[in-house]
């Protein structure tokens, strides 16, 4: 497209130097058609006070040579200034009226592609900015995408943790529920570490001081029912501490979950904020090449506008250049025939010079001039 708007540029620019050289060459042979005004004969006799007395007999021949070289002069004028026929020419206010069309034309084409190259550059325009809002679908479109699939890894990461919680809660509720059977009937508020602190310390009395029968019964039996109620509460222990590490496990998948979470929330809205993006950039892309499409209409209409008012200059300079070498050709006949005539002019004077001088007879002015030449 660009080529073919390069080229109409040229054809506008090679019009001008062709219709400019035409009406140069037109100005040119309009100077040569000017009819080539006959030498002025310089007439400029001597006349003596023999001649003015009376004529003899040679200056009456010579006379009677001077007339008949006067008419041979005139004869040679008549047929030098007969025109040569030119086959189908065109009158001069036909060849002004042609020169005065080529100038409209020219003016018109210049109007038509000042026009023509106004709508390819507004084509070109919109181009650019489709080729550029392309660009930018592409860039939101991968970033969109690369969103997206964030968001799908972020989710199963979201899922594994969710699963983690279930199985933690589910531990749980059955933990709870062996802590309840191992509790039931018994004093919850039994705390085994201090119930094994206080065994300790009545078996270290008893091996330590001496004590009475009676005394030392009493101790055993209060060291008996301790290690009772220790072994009640051995079970529940155990159960306690594995809730205390599975809750704190709950906590932490937790607090997992709600991080991948707000990371999978703003993924998701940077991807539909670029999707929404990507769907307005596409439609302005939409909107730019209905205007790009009318635009090169336009530009083609007035591309064969342009086509076929240059045709028609091309006619009409082809038509005038034909004329022009007309007019050369009767140009170049007509000084042809004009060098003819002053050469045989030349010659008759030279011969009736000749015959003066032979006859002895005073020579003219003209005679003299025509030894000269």
């Amino acid at each position: 497209m660009e080529q073919e708007n390069t080229k109409n540029e040229q054809k506008v620019e090679n019009v001008e130097p062709v219709v400019e050289e035409s009406i140069k060459e037109t100005s040119d042979t309009k100077v040569e058609e000017e009819i080539v005004e006959e030498p002025k004969e310089e007439s400029t006799e001597e006349k003596t006070e023999e001649s003015v007395e009376a004529k003899s007999e040679d200056s009456v021949q010579n006379e009677s040579d001077d007339k008949k070289s006067e008419e041979v002069k005139e004869e040679a004028e008549v047929k030098s200034e007969e025109p040569v026929p030119e086959k189908n020419s065109l009158s001069k206010e036909e060849i002004e009226s042609l020169k005065s069309e080529i100038q409209e034309i020219k003016k018109k084409l210049d109007e038509i592609n000042e026009v023509k190259e106004s709508w390819f550059s507004k084509k070109e325009d919109f181009s650019k900015q489709i080729s550029s809002h392309i660009n930018e679908v592409k860039s939101l479109k991968d970033s969109r995408n690369e969103a997206t699939s964030e968001v799908q890894k972020l989710k199963e990461e979201r899922d594994v943790i969710n699963d983690q919680i279930k199985e933690k809660i589910e531990a749980l509720k059955k933990l709870n529920e062996e802590k309840s059977k191992l509790l039931d009937g018994a004093d919850v508020r039994i705390n085994p570490a201090k119930i094994n602190s206080q065994i300790e310390a009545l078996e270290l009395k008893q091996q330590t001081e001496v004590m009475g029968f009676e005394k030392e019964k009493q101790l055993n039996k209060q060291i008996k029912d301790l290690k009772k109620q220790l072994d009640q509460t051995k079970g529940a222990s155990d159960v306690l501490i594995q809730i205390s590490e599975n809750e704190k496990e709950l906590r932490k998948y937790k607090k997992d979950a709600e991080a991948k979470h707000r990371q999978l929330k703003t993924r998701a809205q940077e991807s539909q904020v670029n999707h929404e993006k990507l769907i307005e950039t596409s439609k302005e892309v939409d909107a730019l090449k209905e205007k790009e499409e009318e635009a090169y209409k336009k530009f083609f209409e007035k591309k064969q506008e342009f086509t076929k008012f240059n045709d028609e200059l091309k006619g009409k300079l082809k038509i005038l250049n034909g004329e022009i070498s007309k007019k050369k050709k009767t140009s170049k006949s007509r000084k042809k025939s004009r060098e003819s005539f002053e050469k045989k002019v030349v010659l008759e004077q030279r011969k009736t010079a000749e015959e003066s001088l032979k006859k002895g007879k005073k020579l003219t002015t003209e005679d003299l001039l025509a030894f000269q030449k």
